[in-house]
């Protein structure tokens, strides 16, 4: 069904108006009382008395109040002709005819500075404002609000999107993460509800844009509130005569600790940002650096599941913001052009980075063979098989919503190896309750004592797989970088 459109008050430039009338089976202006116009219709839209007697013929549907009206005296009259107060717009913030163009133009042109992918229109505001010109070059995806039900939505808009949901819920992670846009409907809700509003979105993503009221009016200097709360960091617009806010969280100074995994005598980095920690036989600890045997600890399983020994403890013992496991005779290099061959990523590329991905990790690891198979290489083939048995088991019973990844991941033909990440503290700590709520069992099941050589890491082996197991079922921005050995 289309919407009934209803403009309250004689627009001053009303052809601004009349593409909208297309596409609307209904479009009047409304008179306000003591209004001198004596004309019936203006460019063929009728003119109408204000009179409650008009619900008949205008509801459901949108009302906006004229720029120069009274928006309080406006809005109750309204109220009383049937329109809901969700519906009830003023001009400025539902069509204003000046410059909604160059305002959209400008979040596009900022976004691609921020080096922002696409930008979501939390309801729907920018389709009725700009009805036929979003761009097609820079993805603009629309969003009800959940005040918003589907049968506003006008088959026009689901064309002039890139994509459109009914629930911001629903919005797939990685558009959701990227720039939202909060229309004119926000300007008019309760300011302290609308503020927190604003606060949790922009902890979700990189950008929230906010229109901004009447410039140089009481209401548009009542959110250079914004301005003035901690952690924020907001920046005005001027686009035309429209004025708008972009709202980013500040970049905060996060600890950052990337562990190497030691169990030799080796050419460690002299840099702050990377911590030793000694995983095996303590004797040959003679540097004294930090092991994994601290309590809570899983030391004694190192012989069989590797530097997952060293994860438990980092993931029992530490509290850095940001949490890396790197080899002593393996780490992640700098991605910069500007720097030496083999330089070691450091704190500050790391936590860059980590404004725009979720993980970082080395390249993928691809097989000819399946992974089931390439396991077996240089191996027991039955005893790998028993492994894998095992395995499957504790993760159908522990996790059972990852049993089909484990059984994809398997029969597949790659993997991230090395059990080397570098990540934010709450991914870590996820990651690692899940691995260990079956790895430990599995290692202590499975009888490796009685294994001979490399055969006695088989848990250590499936281990170093099961990253890319749980990743399957994360929806995370991976960055794959190099690693290599220092020079």
């Amino acid at each position: 069904m289309q919407e009934k459109i209803a403009f309250y008050g004689l627009v001053i430039q009303e052809e601004a108006y009349l593409k909208y009338a297309q596409i609307a089976d209904f479009v009047c202006f409304i008179k306000p009382a003591g209004v001198q116009f004596d004309d019936k219709q203006l460019h063929g839209i009728p003119v109408i008395e204000s009179n409650p007697a008009m619900e008949d013929i205008l509801l459901p549907g949108t009302a906006v109040v004229q720029m120069d009206a009274d928006y309080t005296s406006a809005r109750d009259i309204l109220s009383e002709m049937g329109f809901g107060e969700n519906r009830i717009f003023h001009e400025t913030g539902f069509f204003p005819f000046q410059s909604p163009l160059l305002q959209l133009e400008s979040m596009i042109d900022d976004c691609r500075t921020l080096r922002i992918s696409c930008l979501t229109d939390l309801g729907l505001s920018l389709s009725v404002r700009n009805i036929f010109s979003l761009p097609e070059e820079f993805p603009v995806f629309g969003c009800l609000t959940k005040e918003q039900g589907p049968e506003i939505l006008l088959p026009i808009q689901d064309n002039l999107y890139s994509g459109v949901w009914a629930d911001y819920a629903d919005l797939p992670l990685r558009i959701r993460r990227e720039a939202i846009y909060l229309g004119p409907m926000y300007t008019w809700c309760d300011m302290e509800e609308a503020l927190e509003y604003i606060v949790t979105l922009t902890l979700q993503c990189k950008a929230v844009y906010v229109s901004v009221p009447f410039p140089d009016t009481i209401q548009h200097r009542k959110w250079h509130v914004l301005k003035e709360m901690k952690n924020l960091r907001v920046t005005e617009f001027t686009a035309g005569a429209e004025r708008f806010f972009r709202v980013e969280k500040l970049p905060t100074d996060r600890r950052t600790s990337i562990y190497v995994a030691v169990h030799k005598d080796a050419t460690l980095p002299k840099s702050p940002t990377y911590v030793p920690l000694w995983l095996g036989d303590e004797e040959k600890n003679t540097q004294g650096f930090q092991t994994d045997k601290t309590e809570p600890s899983i030391a004694h399983l190192n012989h069989r599941i590797n530097e997952c020994t060293g994860l438990y403890w980092i993931w029992k013992h530490t509290e850095a913001d940001v949490i890396g496991l790197v080899h002593y005779r393996r780490y992640f290099y700098s991605m910069h052009e500007d720097v030496p061959a083999a330089t070691l990523v450091e704190r500050e590329e790391i936590c860059s980075c980590l404004d725009d991905y979720d993980i970082l990790l080395p390249k993928l690891n691809a097989f000819a063979l399946p992974l089931s198979v390439q396991i077996t290489t240089g191996l027991d083939r039955a005893e790998c098989d028993h492994a894998m048995q095992v395995f499957r088991r504790l993760i159908g019973e522990r996790q059972p919503a990852y049993l089909t990844s484990f059984d994809r991941v398997m029969e597949g033909h790659c993997f991230y190896p090395l059990n080397m990440l570098i990540t934010r503290r709450d991914i870590f700590d996820r990651y690692c309750e899940w691995l260990f709520s079956f790895l430990i069992d599995a290692a202590t099941e499975l009888d490796l004592d009685s294994y001979k050589d490399n055969n006695r890491r088989i848990a250590g082996f499936f281990a170093e797989r099961m990253l890319t197991v749980w990743l399957t079922k994360q929806e995370l921005r991976i960055k794959e970088i190099p690693i290599g050995k220092i020079i």
